[in-house]
């Protein structure tokens, strides 16, 4: 075994493919989280032009509603999946929160407006389930 100082510990060990792999699982991880709670900007500004052609943009409560709704799905997702990832185990529940986040996406792109149905309702409604998967215990699975 190396003894080594903390700063000197990045001298001494190699790189392996073990730490590649960690580092990409993380990132992209990262990187589906942040483009699913953040690109909502672009789908109101579509929404504002498709749905509100006279106006040009969403009214600010709906507006806020959807940028919302992945924000206070996430908590919900984090205290949920959390306590189940502590009892089932962080790879079981990683494959259940990526299920809902897949499904979830598809089904709000898949979302149109209807006459019985609001479609600032059901985003919301997709946007919170989303918000549900957004488990952030995968950025741990390369630790085992």
């Amino acid at each position: 075994m190396v003894r080594c100082l903390p700063r000197s510990c990045l001298a001494v060990l190699s790189l392996r493919r073990y730490h590649v792999r960690a580092c990409v699982v993380a990132g992209v991880g990262f990187f589906t989280d942040s483009y699913d709670i953040f690109a909502v900007g672009l789908l109101t500004t579509m929404l504002g032009i498709v749905y509100w052609p006279t106006k040009g943009s969403m009214p600010t409560n709906s507006d806020t509603a959807i940028k919302v709704a992945t924000s206070g799905g996430t908590i919900v997702g984090q205290l949920g999946f959390g306590a189940l990832a502590d009892i089932v185990g962080r790879k079981r529940m990683y494959g259940l929160e990526l299920i809902v986040i897949i499904f979830a996406t598809l089904a709000q792109s898949l979302t149109s407006n209807s006459p019985s149905v609001n479609i600032v309702g059901v985003i919301i409604f997709w946007r919170v389930i989303m918000g549900i998967g957004e488990f952030p215990g995968r950025m741990h699975l390369p630790n085992g």
